[in-house]
Formats: structure tokens, C-alpha cells, sequence
């Protein structure tokens, strides 16, 4: 409550009804901003879990709302082939070709760079868990992946 954002695990715990429900057993030291402590900027987010996984952030515009924020899940044409959530250690993960430091190959290479990546942790074999949009889950190189995975209308 206040000015800042509520993210995307706020709108799904009056389902899950536990923050840690949303931790990956493999992540270190979670913080669930909103649940056990006060996120450092308020006026940013009050609502946010850094917690090991984050929503694709995939967007052209220069934003940090990412596609999914504003758009219905059905208008997605490959629901199979389109990560919803995938693990890092932030609240988005994936590139952003909007924001120019998180473009493809920028993302790319971060990913490649660290086993940690804020928007692209490989935990797990250096691999990581992705959860597609039709609800299937996979496990996959980060850097194996191909741009159209992570870009919900293509």
C-alpha cells in the first residue's frame, strides 16, 4: 500500500496464500519486499519478491512493465514456445530489446558471463527452469535459447 507497484506475485498470492511459494528452493538469501520487509524504494514498488524466479520481461517499448503487464494471454501465438517465467534473481527476467542494455545479445552475454544474472539465472546444471505459457515446464541452457522463445508475439 502506497504509491509504488504491486508485481506480478502480489496479483497471484490470494491464490498461492504463501510468499514462499513463489522461492526457489536454490536461491539464495529471498527477499519478499511487501511480506517480510519494506522494499528500499516505495515509491518504486511495495510489492515485489526477489525470490529466484521473475516474469519474461521480453518488450520493444523503452518500459519495465514488460508485454505481459498490459496484454491478454490469449493473443500469444505460440503458447508453447513462449517462456512465461524462468529463473533469475530479480523480478523480470529475459532481454528487453526496448531498453538497449538489455537487447539480445547484451542479455545474451550477461547470461553467458554469470551463473547469476539478474535477468537470467542458470542454478541448475548451469541450466534453468522455464515455464512456458501453455503451463509446461522445461529445463534449458539460458544461452542455448533462441530470441523467439522469449518474444511473446512472434
Amino acid at each position: 500500500n502506497g504509491p509504488g507497484r504491486i508485481w506480478w506475485q502480489g496479483l497471484l498470492m490470494p491464490y498461492a496464500k504463501n510468499y514462499q511459494f513463489f522461492a526457489c528452493p536454490s536461491y539464495n538469501n529471498p527477499m519478499f519486499y511487501g511480506e517480510t520487509v519494506a522494499y528500499p524504494t516505495p515509491s518504486d514498488s511495495v510489492y515485489r519478491f526477489h525470490a529466484g524466479y521473475g516474469m519474461n520481461w521480453y518488450t520493444t517499448a523503452n518500459t519495465d512493465a514488460g508485454w505481459f503487464g498490459s496484454n491478454n494471454m490469449g493473443s500469444i501465438p505460440k503458447p508453447a514456445e513462449t517462456v512465461y517465467i524462468s529463473e533469475g534473481t530479480s523480478i523480470v527476467v529475459g532481454p528487453c530489446p526496448g531498453q538497449t542494455a538489455y537487447v539480445w545479445a547484451n542479455w545474451l552475454a550477461g547470461v553467458k558471463g554469470s551463473l547469476t544474472y539478474w535477468l537470467g539465472a542458470q542454478r541448475h546444471n548451469e541450466g534453468a527452469n522455464l515455464l512456458f505459457v501453455d503451463g509446461h515446464v522445461k529445463w534449458m541452457k539460458l544461452d542455448g535459447t533462441k530470441e523467439d522463445l522469449w518474444n511473446p508475439v512472434d
